[in-house]
């Protein structure tokens, strides 16, 4: 192999993909913009101490740098990145951070890894950790969608680490039309083989639907008003969705669930009662679906559901949390004497003990 070779045109590439010119590199680099050219038509090579710059500013690691088998360390990165989702899914948080860290350790630099270490992390809870890796992604990744989605990563730990106004700064960074995105177009242009084509735009209406969802959740609305709001958007998820039990139909019992909310603080006992008791039943049909299986609605119909995660496919554990935890419960209070809420206490104890 002749590394030396590779490693000019490798150079080359990497500094063309961040849409950089030499001399622009040379002032990051602290080097003259001629050591650039001469890098990269092998007229010399970088100093030692350069190369982990060099590799660090790129998002790549020295062997890739100087393409190393980097067909192997491409395929390193997937088996790890599909390792740490498998343990992120299980919801085994800490597993799922060690592993990123040695495959970090092992592959130094590299976005996808910072990605699938930056995610469990916040989940985690360490936010500032998680923040620094998303922002390096930024910085390095010549993937435009993976900074997009680091972005938005990013956003939602800000939000989650009470920074609103950190959030908000980033949300900014972001595309602002929707319209315009991939997913968007090919939905609403004839572009694809006919099967292919139907299945993007039943993806696209699921997504739409989860979020019209997310919105109506978050909406800050006086109680009756957040009540209609979210009637209305249950309709939408009813007719997407349909009866059989599937992965939509969480989203539907936490929206009976803050109905029941909103009821409660108006006082009215009987209908917070009439959408528990609805919850419920929404939540045996999220816990009841198949992971692998689809959907048997009419707009959905053989487009495959979502699998379960362990901190969404417990719709008891948040019905339990509720009516349980200090903070949380002392909203049913009105409830704990009637026969009614009892029943709903006693069908989620049956379930725990099965």
């Amino acid at each position: 192999m002749n590394t030396k070779h590779n490693l000019g045109a490798k150079l080359k590439s990497l500094r063309r993909e961040r849409g950089l010119t030499q001399e622009e590199l040379a002032e990051v680099l602290g080097v003259s913009f001629q050591a650039v050219s001469k890098w990269e038509t092998n007229a010399a090579a970088p100093d030692i101490s350069l190369f982990s710059v060099l590799a660090n500013y790129y998002g790549v690691t020295t062997d890739e740098l100087l393409g190393v088998d980097v067909t192997r360390a491409a395929e390193k990165v997937r088996e790890y990145v599909a390792a740490i989702r498998a343990l992120v899914k299980k919801y085994q948080m800490d597993e799922a951070i060690t592993l990123a860290r040695q495959a970090l350790h092992e592959l130094p630099g590299n976005a996808d890894l910072m990605m699938a270490l930056a995610v469990p992390l916040a989940h985690a809870g360490k936010f500032d950790e998680a923040i620094t890796l998303y922002s390096k992604v930024i910085e390095k990744s010549a993937d435009t969608n993976q900074r997009v989605a680091a972005a938005a990563e990013m956003a939602f730990s800000h939000y989650h680490n009470s920074d609103k106004a950190a959030a908000l700064e980033v949300v900014e960074t972001l595309p602002d039309n929707i319209s315009y995105t991939r997913q968007y177009m090919l939905g609403r242009l004839d572009l694809l083989d006919s099967d292919k084509q139907v299945e993007q735009q039943r993806e696209n209406i699921r997504l739409y639907c989860d979020s019209i969802a997310e919105v109506a959740e978050s909406m800050q609305l006086p109680d009756a008003e957040k009540i209609e709001v979210l009637k209305q958007s249950i309709l939408i998820q009813g007719i997407v969705y349909g009866d059989a039990p599937c992965d939509g139909h969480y989203k539907i019992f936490e929206q009976h669930m803050r109905i029941a909310w909103c009821h409660l603080r108006l006082g009215d006992n009987s209908a917070a009662l009439d959408y528990l008791e609805t919850a419920f039943g929404y939540a045996e049909k999220y816990m009841a679906y198949t992971d692998g299986e689809k959907y048997a609605s009419v707009i959905l119909s053989g487009l495959k559901m979502y699998e379960h995660t362990l901190w969404s496919d417990s719709s008891f554990d948040v019905m339990r949390t509720e009516f349980a935890q200090p903070g949380l419960r002392e909203k049913y209070d009105p409830l704990c004497a009637d026969p009614r809420f009892t029943a709903i206490v006693a069908r989620l104890n049956a379930y725990e003990r099965q």
